[in-house]
């Protein structure tokens, strides 16, 4: 059966807060004297009339002291910076030098194979990851200057609407984002502003016409462009576009294509006897006939007409199913 706990009273101070004790050393205490790494040694436990030495209570005294100290830290609420000195197993949580409150994803530290690995340095989120203040993983929740879209029509917080607006002060707005976009990682999700521009208007098809049909400035450019000397941010535009999974006929994550639809094609059988036309497809003989110049066998002609909906669900514009969502990037929190 197992013990059920108990809720433990709160510690007033620690041990001998007022009272006279010793320091404890790591290691190397002189004789008689306890150290962390032996504790009591052998002569504290020998009879006095062979020569033992009998425990310090200064001893007593400084060991509970130091860990009731702890205790009271942590009654409290308080949480510890990370140290290259320490072993941290996975799930421990630190706060580290950029005061932020990191979770471990796995053992590291100067006892283990990975050997220390602080939470602020390149290439640590193997290691560890990142919560905010409110111990929510906030990695988990939304990734910074990732794509996000929302039923709800209220901006959220630390999100800005991905229409390709420039956010003037950005660099003290989001400083999170903007030291982020920064790194080798966040390079990847940025563009020039001319290259940004040409995404925005280019075109993607001609028709028969040569009419050019393109982005016309709405959409097409899922990229950020970062001006280093204003500080300023060019969101992506999004608008009246879809995600698709990458990897198919040749889109590549951050890839873009306009749209389209297959092509659609009819075939018309005209021969020259009764009920001898026939039509397939989205062509279709309508009901009006017209005076045209005479033949032999006689006057008149009909109308061939072109209709993509008797095969086909038809709108305004190509598009597959969908719903309405707010398309935002996150760029965390506003600097307060």
């Amino acid at each position: 059966m197992p013990t059920p706990l108990i809720k433990p009273t709160f510690l007033p101070c620690p041990w001998a807060a007022n009272g006279d004790k010793n320091v404890i050393p790591e290691s190397g205490a002189d004789l008689g004297y306890a150290s962390w790494a032996m504790g009591w040694g052998v002569i504290n436990q020998t009879d006095l009339a062979a020569g033992g030495i009998p425990p310090y209570r200064t001893d007593f005294n400084g060991a509970l002291f130091a860990l009731s100290s702890h205790l009271m830290w942590l009654q409290s609420g308080g949480m510890y910076e990370w140290a290259a000195t320490l072993d941290y197993p996975a799930r421990a949580l630190i706060w580290a030098s950029d005061g932020k409150l990191y979770l471990s994803l796995q053992p590291s530290g100067p006892g283990t194979e990975a050997g220390p690995q602080n939470p602020t340095a390149e290439g640590s989120a193997d290691y560890w990851r990142q919560l905010d203040t409110s111990g929510k993983r906030q990695e988990n929740r939304y990734e910074l200057c990732e794509f996000y879209s929302f039923r709800h029509p209220t901006l959220r917080p630390g999100f800005q609407p991905a229409q390709g607006g420039v956010l003037q002060n950005a660099a003290e707005q989001y400083p999170e984002a903007w030291a982020y976009l920064q790194t080798a990682e966040g390079q990847k999700l940025c563009k020039t502003e001319v290259d940004w521009q040409a995404m925005s208007t280019a075109t993607w098809y001609t028709l028969a016409d040569g009419t050019k049909v393109g982005w016309e400035g709405i959409g097409g450019v899922p990229y950020y462009v970062q001006d280093l000397n204003t500080g300023s941010l060019r969101l992506p535009d999004l608008r009246g576009m879809y995600a698709e999974a990458a990897g198919f006929d040749s889109l590549d994550a951050g890839g873009v294509h306009g749209d389209g639809m297959r092509r659609l094609q009819g075939a018309l059988a005209y021969t020259r006897s009764t009920g001898g036309n026939q039509t397939t497809g989205l062509l279709y003989w309508g009901d009006t006939t017209n005076k045209v110049v005479a033949s032999q066998d006689g006057d008149g002609a009909q109308n061939i007409y072109f209709d993509s909906s008797r095969v086909a669900p038809t709108a305004a514009k190509t598009q597959p199913r969908a719903w309405g969502a707010l398309a935002c990037v996150y760029l965390g929190q506003p600097a307060s």
